[in-house]
């Protein structure tokens, strides 16, 4: 059911949105300090490149719908991913009845992952690649610092949400411009993760399976030296640029962004009622299907979550997201799960930020 938003919001939008990638992968990281701007060539390089990792290293070249010239050397579609050059299918092999095998074909993952970076760097240009050599080891190093060290479960399963999906955990690179774009490639490498999903992999061959491994096989083939021209990447920039696939500019405005005096009036109006509704449902709302109460009370939780996001952001208490919490056995399960990767992206942020909930 589409909700309209009250106040134009592209994240809030995209959240709800099952097509596009998920809240938490299009959302700036709540990171201090000044905003350096690289001249938007550099930007829009570093941008192209992000979405060439994507594109080119962790995925396979020919992947789920997408044609492919069979043994007979007839085009036809690939339905089945057992038919594509998934890392765990190359690495453990597939019967000639479609099952997965147990082998450890090192060698020919080796091979797959050559012919990926090849792919990679002929997408570079000139400029895309001097820019590449200048920023690769702020990437793997960035790589390093992101990866967790185990699995956890979310807070939305915790506390508000039922039948919440797992931990999303992979290396995600320019999430708003293929979203833009509607670039929904399929085929996606599920073994090139953050989380250590390999305990049915020998410990020696692990480095299969690492983007930070990959990453410095692509710095080896690149074989290119940084150049002082190139401003240095810095991590509000490689959130940027890399893993949103934005400008910093356009961070910063969204950093700066200060409600108009009236919007705030309204959206505050619309915060009480729903809050006031759900504290004690009045029997015309219990006598509602859940679909319909979404219908004309969504706008009114829009603006909670919105007031939510905006507050984390600048690192303010959300008072209205503990008060809605109080009240959470009132609402029903249709909001939350229409909002869940807002709401547990919300979770997340308190928790960075100390909150004891």
């Amino acid at each position: 059911m589409k909700i309209r938003i009250l106040r134009k919001n592209r994240q809030l939008q995209e959240a709800k949105n099952p097509t596009t990638d998920r809240y938490l992968q299009t959302q700036a990281k709540p990171l201090s300090g000044e905003i350096r701007h690289a001249p938007l060539q550099i930007q829009n390089s570093r941008i192209e490149i992000g979405l060439n990792i994507d594109r080119f290293l962790q995925r396979p070249f020919v992947t789920v719908g997408e044609e492919s010239i069979d043994d007979s050397g007839q085009m036809r579609k690939i339905t089945n991913p057992k038919e594509t050059n998934l890392l765990l299918y190359v690495y453990r092999g597939i019967s000639p009845d479609g099952k997965l095998m147990k082998q450890q074909n090192v060698t020919a993952v080796n091979k797959e992952l050559i012919e990926r970076i090849g792919h990679f760097l002929m997408s570079l240009d000139s400029l895309e690649k001097k820019v590449l050599a200048s920023d690769i080891d702020f990437i793997i190093q960035s790589m390093t610092e992101e990866r967790s060290s185990k699995q956890e479960p979310t807070h939305q399963s915790t506390h508000m949400l039922k039948n919440a999906p797992g931990h999303f955990d992979d290396y995600v690179f320019a999430t708003r411009r293929r979203s833009v774009y509607k670039d929904t490639r399929a085929g996606k490498d599920f073994m090139l993760k953050k989380t250590p999903e390999l305990k049915n992999i020998p410990d020696q061959h692990h480095f299969l399976f690492s983007m930070e491994n990959l990453m410095g096989r692509v710095k080896q083939a690149l074989g290119q030296q940084p150049e002082a021209d190139i401003p240095v990447l810095d991590a509000v920039s490689y959130d940027a640029n890399y893993r949103l696939g934005d400008t910093t500019e356009e961070i910063e405005t969204e950093r700066n962004y200060v409600a108009p005096e009236a919007e705030v009036s309204v959206m505050k109006a619309h915060q009480n009622l729903f809050m006031t509704t759900y504290t004690n449902p009045p029997q015309w709302i219990l006598d509602m299907s859940p679909e319909e109460q979404l219908q004309i009370m969504g706008p009114h939780f829009e603006t909670i979550l919105i007031k939510t996001k905006s507050k984390l952001e600048t690192k303010q208490k959300p008072t209205e997201f503990f008060d809605l919490i109080k009240i959470g056995d009132n609402v029903p399960d249709i909001f939350l799960n229409e909002y869940e990767e807002v709401i547990g992206s919300f979770f997340t942020g308190l928790d960075e930020q100390g909150y004891d909930i």
